[in-house]
């Protein structure tokens, strides 16, 4: 019996499983509120102290093979070994199903060679519940079993009832205790598993480094038991970049990337996992390597925390190698920690190897890290994956029902949650049913909606449903589990029982959580919820927020999210206004412009209601702060340059020339090159381009860094403005300066993809047929693939990337070549139009012309994602920035959108100064143009284009 005895295991390895035995038909109701309420408590509460619990329900355990090859009891009896030394033993007023010899199969001799008294119990008419009770606690006295047992008073039961519960009374080795409801018994069985998780696991430790060592060999070996097998190559990808001490220092492990709408973002696909795997290689293997996982960091300051951890270690570790450092999970919800993660990385690696993963490839460049791509899992390494995890549960799918799960390798995030959803339910009969519908819905609406029915009670429905909004509204800046509380004024208990269900939705980033597929989420909780609950919750926070303390940036992230997302639905007229007073001076605080993103501050301004104010009507503190603090200079400059460059972008040029002549005021001290910089800036804001000239030709820059940056804004802008002789002008200046600047610099990249566009718009618009298509062929898309390779290499997230897709489609899609081997850099509508009509029909074909052309028709520099054809309204920004050298193709556009009256009038006055600027031009272009311009004026007729043969007809 001692091979039973596996309390020092379970300390060892810092995981609890429980066996939970009852009937099923009448204990339905308390093994649904035990799975659904208590155990996730539990298993938050035991994760605290780096601990994994699992509670093993076998209601769908069990396979229709085994069952069919009656192989029931030695399931049953298996999984008890796997759990033991726990066990939960609950009975009611039914007796259950009593296996007669036969219903063992050839199991028999095995199980009775494990149960010497099942001769007996079979002939006696035992109930299969009844033999867990024994084989799990009963017959093992003299063994360290944990075990309780919770009788249902019910009243009335028959004899074979009546003498097990008389079995339990009489033996004292085990608590019994009696319940009468769901609530009493779940309340019970909360107290006795944490009682002993205290006794079995104290926190014993005052020493915080220990504490984060458990918490840290807690994680890798929880990502180690879920480990999958991965490609041989990439471990020796790892190791090569190891030993080789010209390589960078520091290397990144992330997913293969994707985009939409010109945005990237890098999915999770077992980046942990292969982390994880690699250590623990390493550490077989005699090296030794230290292991940070911040993404379960408790500290207030995670980026110090690893700081003194890693620290510690390396005094701790001696080798005669370079000792490898690896950081698990190395996203930041703010650029203040960002940049100070940049900075000890920096300072690491100039001793050791750092390997870190993380989603973001502005962390990877910043580093200047060698990429190393995840591999994408096969099928049957999903599958390997998908039957460790139900295992640990106690459970068990057949092949069939395992083929209905989702396979996709960049997604296994999602399929951890239908895992979990899959574990904690509890219909047998149901289940085939239950995977195949929960593997094609979306899943973040089916488990918000059994948040809403399953966590919710007639006096507190509206918690579960608060926290998700909250959550949801708050974004990217995140809550922590204290502030949760603090907002709803929430028992710990009733967190406790609802916690992880809400919280398995979200991601972890140290002490806060943030929801994952954030503009998704919202709209499914909108459509879970009436609208103005969500503004309820918004003027909640905002409220609480003028009394708590939060981090600067993370205040700015969240103030951000919390403005946009506000509708202002059945409102006093007294809310509206504070919320509109708040939200501009918001965009008006020196602090939060300051830390803010120049996108961020971009889309504030283009929106109601700072659209309609002034920027001259600040600095202003934000209404929420209660003091205000002085500034100094240099906080100004940087203040009044970010307003004028968003005046700029959104052409506000009163607001423009109010901030440009108050930036004067602190730029006293700026060299004449810093000045001319600011003044080139100016007149291209002005479209004075040739004064911008006439600067730039005047002044000796201080660096050739300096020469190059003036250099691609006006050359960009009259790329944009048709002064295409002048352009190439600048272009050649440009060109003959690139190897001082770099090629590899972000200046040098942006020198190349200027240099390249412009040959792409002069080989589209003077040849055709065969020499067209040769010539993008042979030099258009090389140019291109090489550009595009070296910025995905190293990881880049920034805009070059998205045009560099973008203009190799385009490419593409002049010479008739759809299938480019590009998809993962297709934009939705794209991808739609392939897989739904086919790449051969006019609708994927309309597409690819959007697609092509939707980033430089717009001008905007993450791409088309402001571009929406057919029902939707161009905005008279968007309709201003359709003047550039695309504008053929930017008509074509236009022609199917909806353009409000201001964007029609507006879009007609750009087309008459594009009129002026080409008309009496003799070259083919020119008249093209001009025919299609008298074409959108006279006859307002749809205008289709065929991108081919470089034809317009009406």
């Amino acid at each position: 019996m001692a091979a039973f005895s596996k309390l020092d295991e379970v300390k060892a390895l810092s995981d609890i499983r429980v066996f939970v035995s009852s009937t099923f038909n009448d204990m339905n109701e308390e093994r649904d509120y035990l799975a659904r309420q208590i155990f996730p408590a539990v298993k938050a509460y035991a994760r605290r102290r780096t601990l994994s619990f699992h509670a093993v329900d076998l209601r769908w355990g069990i396979t229709k093979e085994e069952s069919e090859a009656h192989g029931v009891v030695k399931a049953c009896f298996d999984e008890i070994d796997r759990s033991s030394p726990f066990f939960i033993g609950i009975t009611g007023n039914r007796y259950g199903w009593a296996p007669a010899v036969e219903d063992f199969g050839n199991d028999y001799n095995e199980i009775a060679d494990r149960a010497s008294w099942i001769d007996d119990a079979v002939k006696k008419g035992t109930s299969i519940t009844e033999m867990e009770f024994l084989y799990g606690a009963l017959e093992r006295r003299d063994e360290k079993v944990n075990a309780w047992f919770y009788v249902k008073d019910n009243g009335v039961c028959d004899d074979r009832v009546t003498a097990l519960r008389q079995k339990l009374d009489s033996q004292t080795h085990f608590p019994v205790k009696r319940y009468r409801d769901v609530e009493e018994l779940g309340a019970m069985i909360y107290d006795d598993l944490v009682a002993r998780i205290d006794s079995l696991f104290p926190e014993t430790y005052s020493d915080p480094y220990h504490n984060e060592l458990r918490r840290n060999e807690y994680i890798l070996a929880d990502n180690l038991a879920k480990m999958v097998d991965f490609d041989p190559e990439v471990y020796t990808t790892l190791n090569n970049w190891l030993r080789d001490n010209n390589r960078p220092a520091v290397a990144a492990i992330y997913a293969r990337n994707t985009t939409t709408n010109g945005n990237t973002t890098f999915n999770v696909c077992g980046k942990s996992m292969l982390l994880c795997s690699y250590v623990s290689k390493l550490r077989a293997g005699g090296r030794p390597a230290v292991y940070f996982d911040m993404a379960t960091c408790n500290a207030d300051d995670v980026i110090n925390e690893c700081r003194r951890f890693v620290d510690r270690q390396l005094s701790s570790t001696k080798s005669p190698d370079r000792i490898l450092v690896t950081v698990d999970n190395a996203d930041f919800g703010n650029q203040v920690e960002h940049t100070a993660f940049i900075d000890y990385i920096n300072l690491l690696s100039a001793t050791n190897k750092v390997l870190i993963s993380t989603r973001y490839g502005e962390t990877i460049m910043k580093l200047s890290a060698e990429c190393i791509t995840c591999p994408e899992l096969s099928d049957n390494s999903i599958d390997a994956l998908i039957d460790r995890y139900l295992a640990m549960h106690g459970k068990k799918l057949s092949p069939s029902l395992r083929e209905l799960l989702p396979h996709d390798p960049s997604k296994l995030d999602k399929l951890k949650l239908l895992l979990d959803h899959l574990v904690r339910f509890g219909s047998f009969d149901k289940l085939e049913n239950e995977v195949e519908t929960s593997g094609k819905c979306n899943l973040f609406w089916k488990l918000a909606a059994d948040v809403r029915e399953e966590l919710s009670d007639r006096s507190q429905s509206w918690e579960p449903m608060w926290v998700l909004n909250a959550l949801a509204v708050v974004g990217e800046a995140g809550l922590s589990e204290d502030e949760i509380l603090s907002l709803t004024n929430m028992k710990p208990l009733r967190w406790a029982m609802i916690r992880e269900r809400i919280l398995e939705l979200c991601r972890r980033r140290g002490k806060l959580y943030v929801i994952e597929n954030l503009h998704e989420t919202r709209t499914i909780l909108r459509d879970l919820y009436y609208t103005n609950f969500r503004d309820m919750i918004i003027m909640r926070i905002l409220t609480w927020l003028k009394d708590n303390d939060v981090s600067l940036s993370r205040l700015t992230v969240m103030l951000l999210n919390l403005y946009d997302n506000h509708i202002g639905a059945n409102e006093k007229e007294s809310d509206i206004k504070e919320i509109k007073q708040g939200h501009i001076s918001f965009y008006l605080d020196v602090d939060f412009v300051n830390t803010m993103s120049r996108s961020d501050l971009t889309s504030g301004w283009r929106r109601y209601p700072c659209r309609d104010a002034k920027m001259s009507d600040g600095p202003t503190t934000w209404t929420g702060f209660k003091t205000s603090r002085p500034h100094t200079d240099a906080e100004m400059e940087q203040y009044y340059t970010k307003l004028s460059e968003t005046a700029r972008t959104l052409d506000r040029m009163d607001d423009y020339n109010y901030c440009y002549e108050r930036l004067k005021t602190y730029t006293a001290d700026m060299t004449p090159a810093e000045t001319a910089l600011q003044i080139i800036d100016c007149h291209i804001a002005r479209r004075e381009f040739h004064k911008a000239k006439g600067v730039k030709a005047s002044i000796v820059f201080d660096t050739v860094e300096q020469q190059a940056t003036a250099g691609v804004a006006i050359s960009r802008e009259l790329f944009r403005r048709l002064f295409i002789e002048d352009m190439l002008d600048e272009l050649d200046t440009l060109k003959n300066i690139l190897p001082e600047v770099g090629e590899d610099s972000r200046l040098g990249y942006e020198i190349r993809l200027l240099d390249i566009e412009q040959r792409l718009f002069s080989a589209y618009f003077n040849l055709t047929g065969n020499e067209l298509n040769e010539y993008i062929r042979n030099d258009i898309l090389p140019a291109l693939q090489l550009l595009f390779d070296k910025l995905h290499n190293r990881g880049w997230h920034d805009a070059n990337l998205s045009k560099v897709a973008r203009l190799i489609g385009f490419a593409n899609m002049i010479i008739g070549q759809y299938d480019f081997g590009m998809r993962g850099w297709l934009d939705s509508s794209v991808a739609f139009a392939m897989n739904i009509s086919g790449k051969s029909t006019p609708a994927f074909a309309e597409a690819m012309v959007i697609y092509g052309l939707g980033f430089m028709t717009v001008g905007n520099p993450g791409g088309n994602a402001d571009l929406h054809v057919r029902d939707s309204t161009l905005s008279a920004h968007k309709a201003d920035r359709l003047c550039n050298p695309w504008l053929v193709n930017a008509l074509c556009i236009s022609k199917r959108m909806s353009l409000n009256k201001d964007s029609h009038e507006l879009l007609d006055k750009k087309l008459d100064e594009i009129t002026e600027l080409v008309h009496g031009q003799p070259d083919r272009y020119g008249r093209e143009l001009f025919d299609a311009i008298t074409d959108y004026h006279s006859s307002r007729q749809q205008i289709k284009f065929n991108i081919l043969t470089n034809d317009i007809t009406p």
